[in-house]
C-alpha cells in the first residue's frame, strides 16, 4: 500500500501489491491490484491473467474473470493474446462455438500463432475438419520461413545461400 501511495499506478507497485496481498490471504486486494495493473499496462496480461484467474476461481468469482477479459478486449480490440484468452475462458465454460466465433470475428487475430492454434484446436475438438483444413491452408501461405536467402548478385529469393543464381548467371 505504501508503494502505491508513493508511486500511484506504477506497474511494479501494482504487481508487488497484488503478490503481497495474495500471500497475506487478502485475495480481494490482490484481485483489485491486478485489475488496475491490466488497465494501466495491458502488455502484462501474460503474467497477470493466470494469477488473476486463479485468485477469482479460488474466491468463487470465476464469472468475473470473463468480464475482465471482455473489458480488455473492448479496450484493446484485435489484440491476439487477449482475444485468445477470452476464447479459452469461453471454452472452459463449455461454450466452444462462442470461443470459435470470438476468434473468427477478426481474421487478423486468427493468423496470430497463439490465437490460430487455439482456433485450430477448437475446430478439431468440434469436429469441424473442413474449417480446420481451410485455416491451415491459409496459414501455410501466410507463414514464411524466418530464414530467407537472396542471391548476392541480383537479389532473387533462393532456397540456399549463394553468390550467383541461375537467373543472373
Amino acid at each position: 500500500d505504501r508503494a502505491r501511495r508513493e508511486f500511484g499506478e506504477s506497474v511494479p507497485a501494482l504487481w508487488i501489491a497484488g503478490r503481497i496481498a495474495l500471500e497475506a490471504g487478502d485475495t480481494r486486494g490482490a484481485i483489485d491490484a491486478w485489475k488496475i495493473l491490466l488497465r494501466v499496462d495491458p502488455g502484462s496480461f501474460r503474467e497477470i491473467l493466470p494469477l488473476l484467474e486463479k485468485a477469482l476461481f479460488d474466491s468463487g468469482r470465476f464469472e468475473e474473470f470473463g468480464k475482465v477479459l471482455q473489458d480488455l478486449v473492448s479496450r484493446h480490440p484485435g489484440h491476439p493474446g487477449i482475444v485468445a484468452a477470452l476464447a479459452a475462458f469461453r471454452e472452459k465454460k463449455g461454450e466452444a462455438d462462442e470461443a470459435i466465433r470470438i476468434i473468427e470475428d477478426d481474421p487478423d487475430v486468427a493468423r496470430d500463432p497463439v490465437a490460430g492454434t487455439r482456433l485450430a484446436l477448437l475446430y478439431l475438438d468440434s469436429g469441424r475438419t473442413s474449417d480446420l483444413r481451410a485455416l491451415l491452408a491459409g496459414l501455410n501461405g501466410a507463414v514464411r520461413s524466418p530464414i530467407e536467402w537472396r542471391c548476392a548478385s541480383c537479389g532473387a529469393f533462393a532456397s540456399v545461400p549463394h553468390t550467383y543464381c541461375t537467373a543472373c548467371s
